[in-house]
């Protein structure tokens, strides 16, 4: 099968169109292991938290079992028109604000419009650091989120953990740690500096 962005873009479009079809029919809202469905709230909870700080709508967030998961990694959260969407297994592996720290990062997608059919065809026009660079975007809004929430971001030593070299869509996880660092730092003085009165005439 060539590569997708070696396919005329009517052709991408229709697929994703008729993929976006096969997840909402496969996707439902609550897991059936109570202690999962506890995680998924209350990362629901702060994903609505660092949502409602910039003025966004909650993104919805559905569940797929492992082998509907778009990409075939069952231990992952993907963003996907207006939806996010993951797996009981990837609730299972993850504290709550681990889990809602990666939905934070997906929203992002969602917010910046990298999610939707527009967005997903226009990648096709983007070179590799193009598309590194919508990952970088994305995780701005952990950023958003440490800022607006009780408690610190877990994603940077998430990724340390995960320890994932850069790839052609992906920034390495070392990078993307230290970058959501340096942005939340950045934006915790903005705020600092707007409570104090710096900022307005």
């Amino acid at each position: 099968m060539p590569p997708i962005n070696a396919l005329p873009k009517p052709v991408v479009a229709l697929a994703l169109s008729v993929m976006d079809q096969q997840l909402h029919a496969q996707a439902y809202a609550q897991p059936s292991d109570p202690v999962l469905a506890l995680k998924l709230l209350a990362a629901r909870g702060m994903l609505d938290g660092m949502a409602r700080a910039i003025g966004k709508p909650t993104p919805q967030v559905w569940l797929l079992s492992d082998a509907a998961m778009p990409g075939g990694v069952a231990d992952n959260a993907v963003a996907w028109g207006d939806r996010v969407y993951t797996t009981e297994t990837f609730l299972r592996n993850l504290t709550p604000r681990q889990i809602a720290d990666v939905l934070m990062h997906e929203a992002g997608h969602i917010y910046s419009g990298h999610s939707s059919l527009n967005g997903m065809l226009d990648a096709m026009d983007l070179d590799a650091s193009g598309r590194r660079m919508r990952e970088h975007v994305a995780d701005s809004f952990v950023s958003v989120g440490d800022v607006a929430l009780p408690g610190d971001a877990e994603l940077p030593n998430l990724f340390r953990r995960w320890n994932q070299p850069e790839s052609a869509t992906h920034p390495s996880s070392h990078l993307r740690a230290a970058t959501i660092e340096v942005t939340t730092a950045i934006l915790e003085g903005i705020a600092a500096a707007w409570r104090r009165g710096g900022f307005g005439g």
